[in-house]
């Protein structure tokens, strides 16, 4: 009787299961979850980290940050937390070492002595192969996105910034913008845009389109009162494929004999202190949008804080 065969991969597999069973390293301890405290304490941090940037005096207390046109009280809820400890992919010299990552998602709420003004949700994540060194990069990743994203407009509105100072400290030269016929007046954040296959300095570029937009909010801001601060949120979807929809937009080509034009579809929702007013239809058209190239989604989500007008020392409005 010829003994059975011998398979080199099924003895490797054995030994590798051994070697698995006899480790006695302790697994890490597990990483302590973000809390809403420290969230909150670092965005009130670096609230008045852009105010330095603009020049604007700025003194962050916990979860506040004290500027001379009053306080901005930062809040926030987390909605998710996950730690991943880091791996090694491979064996031998081919062994690859992968960080350890930790994401995490909040709702950050400013709000000044009148009551809340904006809620934003943010993810962010931070990798190192040490899980407590990607935890704190996460929480300042959060923060920072938080500030871009929606705080520098929170910043200019509350010091009623006649030049839009917080934006311009980043490169975008957005001044405080008239909405027509409303009486208010905007002041707008970094525009975030998400997708695939464009041009990450895009965002760069728009500050023509974020102030055709502000100066186009009329229609949904007609009925909200002259007298105090009120966030809008845009929220905009391009392209993707699918229906066109209401209002699609039409690309600025040249059209030459039997050409066509694909429409860019455009869906979206405005809100104004966190209350849906409408699509975003009454948009399609003032707007300076992105085109995204052929089929692919861009999103655009874009902060505006909307007030009563600055003035000059004579009593002269400066938005235009």
């Amino acid at each position: 009787m010829s003994p059975p065969p011998h398979h080199p991969e099924s003895t490797l597999m054995l030994s590798l299961l051994a070697l698995i069973a006899c480790d006695t390293t302790p697994p890490p301890p597990p990483t302590p979850a973000v809390t809403a405290d420290e969230i909150s304490m670092a965005t009130a941090a670096m609230f008045c980290t852009a105010a330095a940037q603009a020049a604007l005096p700025c003194t962050a207390a916990g979860a506040e940050a004290t500027l001379d046109a009053g306080a901005v009280s930062l809040s926030a809820e987390i909605e998710t937390f996950l730690a991943l400890p880091g791996k090694t992919i491979g064996m031998g010299s081919a062994a690859q070492e992968l960080p350890g990552e930790v994401q995490v998602a909040a709702r950050i709420t400013a709000a000044t002595p009148t009551g809340p003004l904006l809620t934003m949700l943010v993810e962010a994540s931070g990798s190192d192969p040490d899980l407590e060194t990607a935890r704190a990069a996460a929480i300042e990743a959060v923060a920072q996105r938080y500030m871009v994203g929606a705080g520098l407009a929170v910043l200019d509105g509350v010091t009623a910034s006649p030049t839009a100072a917080a934006l311009g400290s980043v490169g975008m030269e957005v001044p405080p913008t008239a909405i027509a016929k409303t009486g208010h007046t905007g002041w707008a954040a970094y525009p975030v845009l998400k997708g695939h296959g464009f041009d990450p300095k895009l965002a760069s570029r728009l500050g023509p389109g974020v102030r055709t937009m502000v100066a186009a909010l009329g229609p949904f801001v007609a009925d909200t009162p002259t007298d105090g601060l009120h966030a809008v949120l845009v929220q905009a979807r391009l392209g993707g494929g699918g229906e066109n929809g209401d209002c699609p937009i039409i690309p600025p080509v040249t059209m030459t004999p039997g050409e066509t034009v694909n429409l860019v579809p455009l869906r979206g929702t405005v809100e104004v202190d966190g209350v849906a007013v409408g699509d975003i239809c009454a948009l399609s058209e003032p707007v300076a949008w992105p085109l995204p190239k052929g089929g692919a989604l861009l999103e655009w989500e874009q902060v505006v804080v909307i007030g009563p007008a600055p003035t000059k020392p004579g009593g002269q409005a400066v938005a235009e």
